[in-house]
Parts: structure tokens; C-alpha cells; sequence
């Protein structure tokens, strides 16, 4: 019995912080006036805390940013600025660990304010 509930005790703690996101991520972001955007997301993690960089190609407002957020369980919420223009991405990571999928939006100044969408990566 003692036995069980170690690996249910070590299971929960393993969910606890989330799937693994550490790496490069090559991705698309596109917008819901049609428009698209290459980028790669560069990121380390440490538990549940993500941190890391998105440099983006065909998104004149954000052409690069850091990035900082969380990871929990499946769920993947990150921040990212260059200081003038603020990106949030919300999104998911999928069972293998090999594609992440959500929304985003850019809240803040520069020609893109008010932009949001889809993006998704791979790696």
C-alpha cells in the first residue's frame, strides 16, 4: 500500500509542473486579419517557470522579445517585450511534447496594437 501511494504521490508531483518546453520552437503566428509571421521561440525551464527569447520574421512591430512565463501541466502562458511592444501567448502543449498551439494578442504600442490570433510551433 505504501508502495502505491508513492507512485501516486510521485506522479502528482511530476503534473505538477507541467510538460517539458525547454528548446527551440519553430512556428507561425497569424493574425485574424490573415496576415502571418514566421518565429522561432527559444526556451528554458526550471520546473514550472519558462523563460527564453521569440525572434519573429514578417511581424514589423516585434522582430524579437523576451520572454517569461509558466507551465503548467499541459497549459503554457507567456509574456514577452522588447522594451516598446508587449506579445501574450496563451497555448497548450500537446501529449508528445513536440507541438504547442494557442492564441495570442498584442495589447501594446507599435503598428501592431490590437493584433491577435493563432500560432503554433514545432521542434
Amino acid at each position: 500500500m505504501k508502495r502505491l501511494f508513492g507512485i501516486f504521490a510521485c506522479a502528482a508531483l511530476l503534473g505538477a509542473c507541467g510538460a517539458s518546453v525547454e528548446g527551440e520552437w519553430r512556428g507561425t503566428l497569424a493574425d485574424t486579419n490573415g496576415n502571418a509571421a514566421e518565429m522561432v521561440l527559444q526556451l528554458t525551464q526550471s520546473g514550472g517557470e519558462v523563460l527564453g527569447t521569440m525572434t519573429s520574421f514578417g511581424l514589423p512591430c516585434l522582430t524579437a522579445a523576451t520572454l517569461e512565463g509558466t507551465v503548467d501541466g499541459e497549459a503554457l502562458s507567456l509574456i514577452g517585450s522588447n522594451g516598446e511592444t508587449k506579445i501574450e501567448l496563451a497555448g497548450k502543449v500537446n501529449e508528445e511534447e513536440t507541438e504547442l498551439t494557442g492564441t495570442f494578442e498584442i495589447p501594446t504600442a507599435g503598428a501592431c496594437v490590437g493584433a491577435k490570433g493563432q500560432w503554433k510551433a514545432t521542434r
